[in-house]
């Protein structure tokens, strides 16, 4: 799909380019609402505690329950790309206290953690960090995806840390983890759209190739910036910074 897409973009005028745009997000919200039932359906077969489901029976459902969430966290990136590109990435911005969200994500993701043993920290420095007129849904997303991907590429055992700095007028994030790290030769191509590095690929199969590339639009949408350090074998980590926006004033 991702291909077809690519192919179709590349050949169109400007106005073929927005009514394509404007038909797909239609065509997306309309999928997402079918496939999140079909995945808390399945969810609820397997959670179920009455359920006697034989090995290979229930191996299936999970594999379709886990296909059935990769294609709405492509749909769910598609539609930011979308709001983005349209200039409507602002959202519904109100006042967020950035430490609240983090502590909450890191609760979310305790089970996952856990499974994988994999310790989870979060240093919130001086702690003086003020609260920022920014969309705490955005926000949220953007550090949950950073979240995902500690996870994901972490090893049995590992550790993230999540750290918030004020540097200067700005606001600093830091999201690091001791996973398999990624390769000097694909680092330049990390925030590019449906890019995976190889050993990401080899390490987890599945995976939309967005979640990068949606993140380092919204920052920018924002006027801040991500960049990274790694070090394959050692480890990621990932930095956000953005200005410390305040209420607009209302007189």
């Amino acid at each position: 799909m991702k291909l077809i897409i690519i192919n179709f973009r590349k050949n169109m005028n400007p106005e073929q380019t927005r009514q394509f745009d404007e038909t797909l997000s239609i065509n997306l919200h309309q999928l997402r609402s079918p496939l999140g039932a079909i995945r808390w359906n399945l969810e609820a077969v397997l959670a179920s505690k009455d359920s006697n489901l034989p090995d290979n029976t229930r191996k299936k459902i999970q594999y379709a329950h886990d296909s059935a969430v990769q294609m709405i966290a492509l749909i769910r990136d598609m539609l930011d790309i979308s709001k983005i590109k349209n200039s409507t990435a602002s959202g519904q911005p109100a006042m967020v206290d950035i430490g609240e969200i983090i502590e909450e994500l890191i609760d979310s993701i305790r089970s996952e953690t856990k499974a994988k043993k994999i310790s989870i920290n979060y240093d919130p420095g001086d702690g003086q960090i003020p609260e920022l007129w920014l969309d705490p849904e955005r926000l949220r997303g953007i550090i949950e995806n950073l979240l995902a991907n500690a996870i994901n590429y972490n090893k049995i055992g590992g550790s993230i840390t999540v750290r918030v700095r004020q540097i200067d007028e700005n606001i600093r994030i830091e999201v690091a983890d001791n996973g398999i790290g990624i390769p000097k030769e694909f680092q330049d191509k990390i925030f590019t759209k449906f890019y995976r590095a190889p050993n990401a690929i080899k390490f987890k199969l599945d995976g939309t190739g967005l979640g990068l590339y949606v993140v380092k639009l919204y920052l920018e949408a924002w006027h801040g910036k991500i960049w990274f350090e790694s070090q394959p074998g050692s480890g990621t980590t990932f930095f956000l910074e953005f200005p410390a926006l305040q209420a607009p004033n209302k007189h």
